[in-house]
């Protein structure tokens, strides 16, 4: 709301045009407005990813949990892949379409987070440090190798296995 604010006093100072109460509320609910702030989609994605996971560790048992997010991943890699996340989300307003669009895309980069900082995991590399470098390095170059033949052309700029490998990698690095 502040930021809003802000951008309705130096846009009525800049050019007289009133911002609308309604340019507020379409930039809360898809995180993209083109007068407002256009690049915040990845905030309704972070809040809506948050609630999803925190739900599923509140009801059910970690292991459940963490199967779930797991099958979720694959199947957001399989309709990154297959072009039906695309397909699906493309035809729609462009605040719409970035903001549903991309929480398939980054679903595998929340779940990735998600396992990579579970309290066995991160025991784990903490006394293995030395093969979670090399393991890091590891990933990323195969993220390099496999950018070009496992690419996606048709997405929403964060599609791919060989993404969710570079970011895995470098986190484990």
């Amino acid at each position: 709301v502040a930021y809003y604010l802000l951008c309705f006093v130096l846009n009525l100072l800049d050019s007289g045009e009133i911002l609308s109460p309604f340019t507020l509320v379409w930039q809360l609910l898809t995180g993209s407005n083109e007068r407002l702030n256009p690049a915040m989609w990845f905030q309704t994605d972070l809040i809506l990813l948050t609630v999803i996971f925190s739900l599923l560790f509140a009801w059910l048992k970690p292991k459940l949990s963490y199967g779930i997010i797991l099958l979720v991943a694959a199947i957001c890699l399989i309709l990154q892949y297959g072009g039906m996340n695309y397909a699906l989300f493309e035809p729609l307003q462009t605040e719409i379409k970035y903001s549903l669009g991309r929480i398939v895309a980054v679903w595998p980069f929340a779940a990735a987070a998600v396992c990579l900082f579970s309290p066995k995991v991160l025991e784990n590399l903490k006394k293995h440090w030395v093969w979670g470098c090399l393991g890091g390095l590891l990933l990323g170059a195969v993220s390099f190798l496999l950018k070009k033949p496992c690419g996606i052309f048709d997405s929403f700029g964060y599609a791919g296995i060989h993404m969710t490998l570079g970011a895995v990698g470098m986190v484990t690095f």
